[in-house]
């Protein structure tokens, strides 16, 4: 692995490309110690990939070149995670793009290449999907994968971490029209909107943490599922079945 600064890049031409956007990687991470761990400051960024400032750092691996971005001022919901942003590679279409973890293997110690949050996939109609039980009280999507082979082989990858143990296959989300509601005075307030459950489950989350007195219903507003979920104080506090 070889860091580099952004003029570096600049000059080099160094670019992270995807179709249409570049794969990203959300990895757990000590960011406390990661700066002791790269040997140059990072890049200041207003303007990230991520909707804050964030601290940037660019590096080499082989013929790969990736960002690593994480929050500047840490949050609650993000402060304990880093962000990869990288080109899709040839390779990965035979050996599925979730093989980017083993490019990553390189990383400071203080990033948890092993115990991935998310893998961003190119599949449009997954037929399999990876989760991950999160605490907070819903199973979080980590790889939408082309088939039940695919699936098995990551879960053999994350098998080698004790930490994955309670990971598990199983179908696709139901997609839907999936929003947070609030409820004021009788009015409701849609806060978000997303085509799945967890990503919509995850930001309602997010949301309550940072509004302690609120409680958030996730729904699917086209009635495609009839699940629906109560969130307050940063989690799941009840499945509901219409």
């Amino acid at each position: 692995m070889k860091w580099v600064t952004l003029d570096e890049a600049i000059t080099q031409k160094l670019q992270v490309r995807g179709t249409p956007v570049p794969q990203e990687i959300d990895l757990p991470a000590d960011i406390k110690k990661l700066p002791a761990e790269i040997p140059i400051p990072p890049h200041f960024d207003k303007a990230g990939f991520i909707p804050s400032p964030s601290c940037q750092w660019y590096a080499l691996i082989g013929d790969r070149f990736l960002i690593l971005e994480c929050e500047e001022e840490p949050s609650v919901s993000l402060g304990k995670r880093v962000f990869i942003h990288t080109s899709y590679l040839e390779y990965q279409e035979k050996s599925g793009d979730w093989t980017v973890l083993l490019d990553l293997s390189g990383l400071p110690s203080s990033i948890h290449v092993t115990r991935p949050n998310f893998i961003m996939s190119r599949v449009v109609k997954p037929q399999y999907v990876v989760f991950r039980p999160d605490p907070a009280g819903w199973n979080a999507a980590v790889y939408n994968a082309t088939s039940h082979h695919e699936a098995e082989e990551l879960m053999k990858f994350l098998n080698q971490d004790k930490a994955n143990d309670s990971c598990f296959i199983g179908p696709p989300e139901p997609e839907g029209c999936w929003s947070a509601i609030q409820k004021d005075n009788g009015q409701e307030h849609v806060l978000c909107t997303y085509p799945t459950r967890s990503t919509a489950i995850s930001v309602a989350c997010d949301i309550s943490s940072r509004r302690p007195l609120a409680t958030l219903l996730v729904k699917d507003r086209l009635n495609t599922s009839k699940e629906q979920y109560v969130v307050s104080q940063g989690r799941v506090t009840k499945q509901i079945r219409s």
